[in-house]
């Protein structure tokens, strides 16, 4: 008779309670970390534009001559306009001895990372389930791979289920993970005998089964297998948090058992007929209250043995297995399983007969992972991926993996469904050409209603009404104005902002101001300067104005002044694209400007700085965020029957403050605004340029 669920959930309730203080990692002292749900896959472009990679490929090789109107997508059934496409193509035979720039900055590694152009590998070295002898073969095969398989744009890192998906690295050197498995030839520890594991933590739970490793073998690899399966879940829900697009985990792995819950794990001999996970308090060593551990072996006391027998009895490592594939799916991550065996005779029978097809079948329903070899295969069959198996020749294998990224298309379209309602939305994409494989983008997550709602357009408005009731107008545009400085950051390679407005000459403009970390400026690849590219792209999706700047020698803003065309009116999405030299130096911001939101009679406004980083000149800057020991100047264009103007500094609730603001108004169609900014303490504020309700607010935030 099965065991009563709120029996069990004490149990487990009891073993977590008595671990909670065995180590830092978890349950079963760090042996198996705490299971947590995946965080959902997010969805981080525009609220309603969606990019998909889309991958074609007719007998196992690349299908590169598509164009736009041989593909069709669909989300939810509904057939979609695709707005932008884009084939992407990566030299087969990368050139070796190229020089290799990792990202040297947390934000900059982001920046490259969510680069759709960019090929992001992740080596799955794991360590759990590969023996020592098969690591040794294995390990020369994948420094070779790593040697000559992989461009100076491809990124790469490397995880073991010893680590979390953070823990990862990435850089566009594959000498971090070649040096690893120089230090760790024998990496794989899966035939490590009972009592001789390299694992502090498995050594001590090993202690609670001294002569009886009858007992303690399929524990070690419940547990074993669970760590493993939970690390590549951890691994795929970070990679989701990272990139939208094709993720490859290449998985060096004998395979997994895929064990179900086994409550006869629960017990053997040495603990029958007493209470799981419970030790008696009494009077301990020293004097102090605490579990009675007079008895204890090795480290391991009895609230700890019974937590492993706990977590190995309860494990599910085949309902695991195919949450990970439905979250690998989801995030858009391709596993690429590689057979550490190599030629094995492991494997399901060989029909002969229509009536032992039959019952083959029927035991593959019934059973369906009964091998290792199912779960390898599978794993990289149902996740658009492959399985590298029944061979020796590992690193052709992996050329294989890699040449499968060689080739595909980025296919943008604005959803129909404009619903802010957090619902996934099912993608599927196909080919108007027979004979091709297509494989791309299982889904997305919309946003949610609150999330939109958060969405700060480059004037400081935020959408939704103002003047609500209770609130004045004065208030509601002093916080729209205060909105435009949530989306300030620091430590991004790239920020710009973007206002509409008369600009020098009289035209009506979108004025998009872009600037480059000070630390990525002085790097070699942007010392001549760079190429800046704006697109303006309207609520269908469609690119209306574009326009092009050129950064300047050892600058590090660019402005660039895009019309504003017949048609273009509301909200406005705005992107800016930046070129230095070298495959790194490519850098994306995007905003949002509403055009309409701008007081009559004022211009687009640009903003100055001026200190110890700039010197004697005033420099254009689209941080909204300043030092003390600068000085602000806001120039913008004006009517001529402007008048007088006055400038006042406001805090945070609108209330003036006595510092001066030095106008200049010599030119009758322009006003420069000056601010010295020592008085002021760190915070938001607000300058006021003139009155009523054509007044221009600029928002400001002093930092430390």
């Amino acid at each position: 008779m099965s065991m009563s669920r709120v029996v069990r959930t004490l149990m487990v309730a009891a073993g977590i309670g008595v671990l909670a203080g065995a180590g830092p990692d978890g349950l079963v002292r760090g042996q198996q970390p705490q299971s947590r749900p995946p965080a959902a896959p997010t969805f981080r472009t525009d609220a309603s534009f969606v990019l998909t990679d889309v991958f074609v490929t007719a007998d196992g090789k690349p299908v590169t001559d598509l164009t736009e109107a041989d593909f069709e997508v669909r989300e939810d059934g509904v057939v979609q306009t695709i707005r932008s496409f884009e084939a992407v193509r990566h030299d087969a035979n990368p050139s070796i001895g190229l020089p290799r720039r990792s990202p040297s900055t947390v934000a900059e590694s982001e920046a490259v990372i969510a680069d759709p152009r960019r090929r992001v590998f992740v080596v799955f070295l794991d360590t759990y389930h590969v023996d020592r002898g098969d690591a040794m073969v294995v390990r020369r095969q994948l420094q070779s791979f790593l040697k000559t398989a992989l461009g100076p744009d491809d990124l790469v890192a490397y995880m073991t289920p010893h680590m979390s998906g953070q823990d990862i690295s990435f850089s566009t050197s594959t000498e971090p993970l070649i040096a690893y498995l120089d230090a760790n030839p024998v990496w794989g520890v899966a035939d490590e005998s009972a009592g001789t594991e390299n694992d502090d933590i498995e050594r001590d739970l090993q202690t609670c089964f001294i002569g009886n490793d009858a007992a303690w073998i399929p524990i070690r690899s419940r547990l074993r297998e669970q760590k493993a399966l939970e690390a590549m879940r951890g691994l795929v829900s970070y990679l989701d948090g990272l990139r939208e697009s094709r993720k490859a985990v290449i998985a060096v792995t004998m395979g997994w058992r895929l064990f179900r819950e086994n409550e006869t794990r629960l017990t053997d001999a040495s603990n029958r007929n007493r209470i799981h996970g419970l030790d008696p308090v009494v009077v301990g060593r020293g004097g102090a209250l605490g579990v009675d551990d007079r008895d204890r072996v090795g480290g391991a006391a009895k609230g700890t043995c019974d937590g492993a027998r706990l977590e190995a009895g309860f494990a599910d490592s085949q309902r695991l297995f195919q949450d990970l594939i439905g979250e690998a799916n989801r995030s858009s991550t391709s596993f690429y399983t590689m057979d550490a065996a190599g030629l094995r005779t492991e494997t399901r029978p060989h029909p002969a007969t229509p009536l032992e097809a039959a019952v083959e079948a029927r035991n593959r329903e019934r059973v369906p992972y009964s091998t290792r070899l199912d779960s390898i295969r599978t794993l990289g069959d149902a996740t658009n991926g492959m399985a590298i198996v029944d061979s020796n020749d590992f690193e052709g294998g992996l050329r294989r993996a890699a040449a499968d990224f060689n080739s595909y298309y980025l296919l943008g379209y604005t959803s129909a469904n404009g619903k802010a309602d957090g619902k996934y939305r099912k993608i599927s994409v196909n080919v108007k050409r027979a004979g091709v494989r297509v494989r791309a983008r299982d889904g997305y997550l919309a946003r949610r209603a609150d999330e939109t709602s958060r969405t700060i357009t480059s004037n400081g408005a935020t959408p939704g009404p103002t003047g609500a009731a209770g609130v004045s107008a004065d208030q509601a545009q002093l916080t729209a104005a205060l909105g435009k400085l949530s989306p300030a950051r620091s430590g991004v390679p790239l920020v710009m902002s973007a206002s509409a407005g008369a600009v020098d000459g009289g035209a009506r403009a979108i004025r998009v101001t872009a600037e480059l970390d000070a630390a990525i400026a002085a790097t070699p690849e942007w010392a001549d300067g760079g190429e800046a590219q704006a697109s303006v792209r309207d609520a269908k999706g469609d690119i209306v104005s574009t326009g092009k700047g050129l950064l300047a020698k050892g600058a590090r803003t660019v402005e660039i002044d895009v019309p504003i065309v017949a048609g273009m009116a509301g909200d406005m999405k705005v992107q800016v694209r930046m070129a230095g030299t070298g495959a790194l130096a490519r850098y994306t911001d995007t905003t949002t400007v509403a055009l309409d939101a701008q007081p009559a009679g004022w211009g687009a406004p640009r903003l100055s700085r001026r200190g110890p980083s700039t010197g004697v000149a005033w420099v254009p800057t689209a941080d909204p965020r300043f030092r003390r020991q600068e000085r602000l100047r806001v120039s913008v264009g004006v009517g001529g029957d402007a008048g007088a103007m006055t400038g006042t500094l406001l805090d945070r609730q609108g209330k003036p403050i006595n510092v001066p603001v030095k106008m200049d108004q010599s030119e009758p169609t322009a006003l420069v605004a000056e601010l010295t900014l020592a008085p002021l303490a760190a915070g938001d504020y607000v300058l006021a340029l003139g009155g009523g309700a054509r007044r221009l607010l600029v928002p400001l935030r002093i930092v430390p």
